[in-house]
């Protein structure tokens, strides 16, 4: 009896040991992936930051006189803080954002495939409606950029302009007039952010529904087979992943 309660003990300790050195490999994994993602995204966007501000300087420096005439400073700088701001904040934190979805993706994927095999031919179709909806998203998504840029020019210049004649225009009393087209200028600016909203909105009802019909018609496809070639119980829970997934 004492041997038994020994050798269970034991096995117990052997088994938290197991459990504990499990535990602390998945962490060390998860934290130098984590790591490793925040430097890369440090590493990269340094470098895109560097390589965008080289280029545009030589650029401007290069530029004809005849690009300064047609193009107003305002708009060069605007573009220039708006490119910068993207370039800095905006793209490391999507690669941020993107890169550990994708992880998380490709390892349910991985598990749900090495239970069910069926589940790659999903996943092909998905991300294939999902890739032909992004078409269209694109061509949509580059040209609202571009007139965006368009728009906010002329809300700087004139903000500009308005506080180097600030004396002028309050000494003819039209300072109603100037904020009357200010609001305008602002107006049409912030319709285009509307619109990219609107955009991104269209893009993910589209891909959602989809990936949802996509997924239906798997269900319904594995309900028609012949019994016994899916396992029912093991089916379920891996679709039901798919749609919490």
């Amino acid at each position: 009896m004492t041997k038994r309660v020994s050798r269970l003990q034991s096995v117990e300790i052997e088994a938290m040991a197991i459990c504990h050195s499990f535990s602390m490999i998945v962490l060390t994994v998860v934290a130098t992936t984590t790591a490793g993602e925040s430097l890369s995204a440090t590493l990269l966007g340094l470098k895109a930051s560097k390589a965008f501000f080289l280029d545009f300087t030589n650029s401007i420096f290069n530029a004809p006189m005849l690009f300064f005439d047609s193009t107003p400073v305002g708009r060069i700088l605007t573009r220039a803080s708006s490119d910068l701001c993207v370039v800095d904040f905006d793209i490391p934190f999507s690669f941020a954002f993107v890169v550990a979805p994708l992880i998380e993706s490709v390892a349910i994927i991985g598990i749900m495939a090495s239970v069910m095999w069926q589940v790659l031919f999903v996943a092909f179709f998905a991300i294939v409606a999902s890739k032909y909806v992004q078409g269209y998203y694109q061509a949509s998504a580059r040209e609202l950029m571009r007139i965006n840029g368009t728009t906010k020019a002329p809300v700087m210049n004139c903000a500009a302009e308005t506080s180097l004649g600030v004396v002028t225009i309050r000494a003819f009393n039209m300072a109603n007039r100037f904020f009357q087209n200010y609001l305008k200028l602002v107006d049409n600016d912030a319709k285009l952010l509307f619109y990219s909203n609107a955009t991104m909105e269209w893009l993910i009802l589209r891909v959602e529904a989809l990936q949802n019909l996509t997924l239906f018609t798997a269900v319904f496809l594995l309900v028609l087979l012949p019994k016994g070639y899916v396992h029912p119980g093991i089916s379920m829970v891996q679709w039901n992943n798919s749609f919490i997934a």
